[in-house]
């Protein structure tokens, strides 16, 4: 009987002393929680006020909306007969699948024959004239910096410098002369956005596909 009492008493203990250091865990959680949040705002009116707002902007884009568009894309799609699919390959395969639809060549609409007021005499004949260095040359000079790059993970910042302009200007003068173009050109990533007030994640075409190309 005296143990049984005495374990009683050992239990109440115990809890009591787990509810005290989770009020305590839970009392310095918050503290420190405010003072992150604080000095995370402090950070961001600092940079809203110096000179280069670009880290401003790029801090915005780690937090809110941004993360949690990165984290609503489930490994689950619903095919047609309203069944959950959770095989990576099923998933894959109705993602492309959707998508290649948005491209699909069935479209029968027909341009209008009767379009009045065209230019018929303004000379286009230079649009056939050759490619020059120069045109290239401004072409990776008014090209914006810190942008995303495409598949072919090459940023702005590494082609604004003579050796390769030159390269470029050898590439894009043979595909204008051949009329074909490097199959990498062709590939773009995806990245899909949920559209908004969408009724279910699961569905391919209620994102917004938005592609980064080379």
């Amino acid at each position: 009987m005296v143990c049984r009492f005495y374990r009683a008493a050992l239990a109440r203990n115990a809890d009591e002393a787990f509810c005290a250091e989770r009020k305590a865990f839970d009392r310095l959680n918050r503290k420190f929680k405010r003072r992150y949040q604080q000095e995370e705002r402090q950070k961001l009116e600092d940079k809203l006020y110096s000179s280069n707002q670009r880290d401003f902007w790029r801090s915005i884009g780690k937090v809110g909306i941004h993360n949690e568009r990165s984290k609503c894309i489930p490994c689950a799609i619903v095919d047609d007969n309203g069944i959950v699919q959770t095989d990576k390959a099923a998933v894959l395969d109705r993602w492309k699948n959707d998508f290649k639809t948005l491209f699909s060549s069935d479209n029968t609409a027909k341009l209008p024959t009767n379009i009045d007021n065209v230019n018929t005499e303004r000379d286009v004949s230079e649009l056939n004239a050759p490619i020059t260095r120069d045109e290239v040359l401004q072409a990776v000079i008014s090209a914006k910096n810190r942008k995303a790059t495409g598949i072919d993970d090459i940023p702005t910042e590494v082609l604004k410098n003579e050796v390769s302009v030159d390269l470029l200007y050898e590439i894009i003068s043979g595909c204008f002369h051949m009329g074909k173009v490097p199959s990498q050109w062709t590939m773009g990533v995806i990245n899909p956005i949920l559209k908004p007030n969408t009724d279910d994640n699961r569905k391919p075409l209620n994102y917004r596909g938005i592609t980064l190309i080379s």
